[in-house]
């Protein structure tokens, strides 16, 4: 029962046993968050395709356990150093012949306007090391390759442990705060774009400018984040793919 396939999503393959997860409160797997990335960024935030990469655990874990040469060769494709925010899924496995293991998921997210690595952990600080290493793993890839010596993004990125960060209550909502997180960021994004749009129309002289969130807005924008909210979230996780489910179903009657 656990293998029968739910719902095959772009790069995703939704089993039984993955949706039951969100049935819970249970720990995400690496499916969950992945199609949820997935999800973010072909139905609810599609504009942003050109801005945001989001890297999910999987990703993640072979980016932390590939040489440089190596990561150039396999991330070329996405194209890194030209977007305005990047987001990893930070698990704490340690093993590299297991790449499903891990008991805590947080998030990394790259803020190219600021040149900085911010970690968003709900359990801080226990995925600080594994955060600050893929960081390090990660930043030739989201460095520019045109700035200059004296930009900003010629420097090496910072790292912040985001103290506003809201702690998870329980042992099994990990993983939840890491997609509310991810859903947060995005949207925020997506309505600086929006409203950056709306300028340009009515400015011509009006320039485009790199997304960026002060301290402040950071902690407002984290203080969104409740354990209610988290807990409605697996709920319209669950809706969002019964309507996938049907939607694919209709388009294979059609065929």
């Amino acid at each position: 029962m656990s293998d029968r396939r739910i719902l095959s999503y772009h790069d995703v393959v939704l089993r039984h046993g993955d949706v039951e997860l969100l049935r819970g409160p249970l720990w995400l797997n690496d499916q969950i968050i992945a199609f949820f990335f997935e999800y973010l960024t072909h139905e609810l935030h599609p504009s942003l395709s050109s801005k945001v990469a989001l890297m999910p655990g999987a990703t993640t874990f072979l980016l932390l356990n590939s040489d440089l040469a190596e990561s150039a060769m396999i991330f070329e494709a996405l194209q890194l150093h030209e977007k305005e925010l990047v987001l990893f899924a930070v698990n704490d496995n340690p093993d590299v012949e297991w790449a499903a293991g891990g008991v805590h998921w947080s998030c990394l997210a790259y803020h190219r306007a600021s040149n900085s690595f911010h970690h968003y952990d709900s359990s801080a600080p226990h995925n600080r090391k594994v955060a600050r290493s893929l960081a390090g793993a990660a930043t030739p890839l989201v460095r520019s390759r045109s700035g200059s010596s004296g930009s900003n993004d010629a420097l090496f990125p910072s790292f912040v442990e985001v103290a506003a960060m809201p702690q998870q209550q329980n042992s099994n909502d990990c993983g939840m705060y890491v997609l509310a997180v991810a859903r947060a960021l995005c949207d925020s994004l997506a309505n600086a774009q929006q409203q950056q749009q709306q300028q340009q129309d009515e400015s011509a002289s009006a320039q485009p400018c790199c997304w960026q969130l002060s301290k402040e807005q950071e902690a407002a924008l984290l203080h969104g984040i409740t354990p209610a909210g988290v807990a409605e979230m697996r709920d319209e996780l669950l809706a969002a793919i019964s309507s996938l489910v049907k939607r694919a179903a209709a388009a294979a009657d059609l065929n």
